[in-house]
């Protein structure tokens, strides 16, 4: 059995990763890096004026974990847990853009999408 070298593993990690994250996830893949450090406030203010695709890709992230397609350790795993109920409402089918900003701008809300995306950041 041939060995997989370097080059051949960093490729599969970027299949990997790209199987993961969707276009809008690549696309805004620096402003989502950048609401794991931000004050809530700063955070606040971006659901509120960013783009429609923006918004999504927020969606497609929460989706993503929640779905389990992400392999996360049992401490990440228990940090989303405890915010798990706010992001199953920020994921949750049938909401319009607006009701989801509406609860990205909430307390709860921002902080379980900070809390994720300080976990997540490490898989982009």
């Amino acid at each position: 059995m041939m060995a997989i070298n370097g080059s051949r593993s960093t490729a599969l990690s970027h299949f990997f990763k790209a199987l993961i994250m969707s276009k809008r996830m690549l696309k805004y893949k620096s402003e989502l890096k950048l609401l794991a450090t931000c004050l809530p406030s700063t955070a606040r203010l971006l659901f509120n004026r960013a783009p429609k695709d923006f918004i999504r890709a927020i969606v497609d992230v929460t989706w993503t974990s929640l779905s389990g397609k992400i392999n996360f350790t049992s401490d990440q795993l228990k940090q989303v847990k405890s915010v798990q109920p706010a992001l199953r409402r920020i994921a949750s089918r049938g909401q319009t853009l607006d009701e989801r900003r509406r609860i990205l701008t909430t307390s709860s809300g921002t902080k379980a999408i900070q809390k994720l995306m300080s976990i997540v950041q490490v898989h982009f």
